[in-house]
């Protein structure tokens, strides 16, 4: 299957959606970084670097999201990151 085919299924739209909506939910704390840059800057910049900025954010989080959903299709990955995630929690509960 091409590049082309492969991002024209709606299966691969659903999917990248899903993770594009739970990514940008949970990036509030981009906001909360880009305000606190731009505090000290005058009025006329405040404006332009919020607006940069949060533009930068989000073209940032849609290629990231982009090159997620790719890997998904990469054999063994989520097992590993599964795995991953395991040892983190064990790891944890280990620690408490």
């Amino acid at each position: 299957m091409s590049f082309l085919e492969h991002i024209l299924r709606w299966d691969f739209f659903l999917k990248m959606l899903t993770v594009i909506v739970v990514d940008l939910t949970l990036s509030g704390d981009n906001a909360v970084v880009i305000a606190a840059a731009a505090k000290p800057l005058p009025a006329a910049m405040k404006k332009r670097a919020l607006i940069g900025g949060a533009l930068c954010a989000v073209a940032a989080l849609v290629l990231a999201t982009f090159f997620a959903t790719f890997l998904l299709h990469v054999k063994f990955l989520q097992l590993a990151g599964g795995l991953m995630i395991l040892w983190i929690a064990f790891g944890l509960f280990k620690e408490e």
